[in-house]
C-alpha cells in the first residue's frame, strides 16, 4: 500500500512538469515519420478477410511508427529521468525518500515505474490515435475480430521505451551532473538512429529499427530486451550503493 502511494505521488509530481505539452505534442508529431505504410484502409462490407487485412495493415503500420517515435522517446527519456534520478541525486532531494521506512531497492522501482507509465501511456495514445484515424468506424470491430494485430504496436513501443529509459538511467546515476546525464543519453541514443547515414545495411540489427521489425527478427529484438533489462539492474545497483553512501 505505501508503495502505491509512492507511486501515484510521483506520477501526480511528473504530471505537473511543464514538459508534458510538448511531450505529447512531439509523441503526437513523430509518430507520423515511421508510418511509411500506406493505401486503402476501407474495410467494404465487413468481410472477415478483409478485416483481417485491414488489423494486419494496421498493426504493421503501428509498430512502423516506433522508429519514428523513437525520436520523442530518446529525448524525453534523457530529460525525465535525468531530472528524477541524476538532479535529485545531485540536490540531495533523494535522502528524503532514504528517510522513509521504504527500501532503496522499491525506491528505483517506483521512479522507473512512474516514469515509464508516463511516457509509455503518451506514446501510446499517439500510435492508436494513428491507427484509430486511419480507420475510424472500425477500429473497435478489428481488436475483436484480431487483437494480435491491433495490439502489437504495445509490445514495440514498451520495448522502445525499455531501451531508451535503461540508457538514460544508465547515464543518470553515473554522472554528477543532471545536464551530463542528458547529453550522455542523447548522444547514445540518437547515434543508433544515425546509423543508417552512416551504414544503412547494419540499421535492421540496431534500434529504433529492431523494434519495428516485431516477431519477424525475435534474435535482434530478444538480445536489445536482454540489453536493456541488464543496464536497469546495472542502474539499480548503482543506485542503491550511491543512496547507502549518502
Amino acid at each position: 500500500m505505501k508503495s502505491l502511494i509512492l507511486l501515484k505521488w510521483e506520477l501526480a509530481s511528473l504530471f505537473r512538469l511543464k514538459v508534458i505539452l510538448p511531450l505529447t505534442a512531439f509523441m503526437f508529431f513523430t509518430s507520423q515519420l515511421g508510418a511509411g505504410i500506406g493505401g486503402s484502409t476501407s474495410v467494404g462490407n465487413n468481410q472477415e478477410l478483409l478485416s483481417m487485412f485491414l488489423a494486419r495493415f494496421l498493426g504493421w503500420m503501428g509498430s512502423d511508427s516506433v522508429s519514428g517515435l523513437y525520436l520523442a522517446l530518446a529525448f524525453f527519456s534523457a530529460i525525465l529521468v535525468s531530472t528524477c534520478l541524476a538532479s535529485e541525486l545531485e540536490s540531495g532531494i533523494l535522502k528524503f525518500y532514504v528517510s522513509l521506512p521504504t527500501s532503496r531497492l522499491k525506491i528505483f522501482a517506483i521512479k522507473f515505474l512512474a516514469e515509464f507509465i508516463m511516457v509509455f501511456s503518451i506514446g501510446l495514445s499517439a500510435i492508436y490515435y494513428l491507427m484509430f484515424m486511419k480507420a475510424p468506424g472500425d477500429f473497435l470491430g478489428l481488436l475483436a475480430v484480431s487483437p494480435f494485430y491491433v495490439l502489437q504496436p504495445c509490445i514495440s513501443l514498451a520495448l522502445a521505451t525499455l531501451f531508451t529509459f535503461a540508457v538514460s538511467m544508465y547515464f543518470s546515476v553515473n554522472s554528477r551532473r543532471a545536464w551530463h546525464a542528458s547529453l550522455y543519453s542523447l548522444i547514445t541514443l540518437y547515434s543508433f538512429y544515425s546509423v543508417r547515414q552512416i551504414a544503412p545495411g547494419a540499421q535492421w540489427f540496431l534500434p529504433p529499427y529492431t523494434f519495428a521489425l516485431g516477431m519477424s527478427e525475435m534474435t535482434s529484438v530478444l538480445y536489445t530486451t536482454l540489453f536493456s533489462v541488464l543496464l536497469i539492474c546495472l542502474s539499480c545497483y548503482i543506485f542503491v550503493r550511491k543512496l547507502e553512501v549518502s
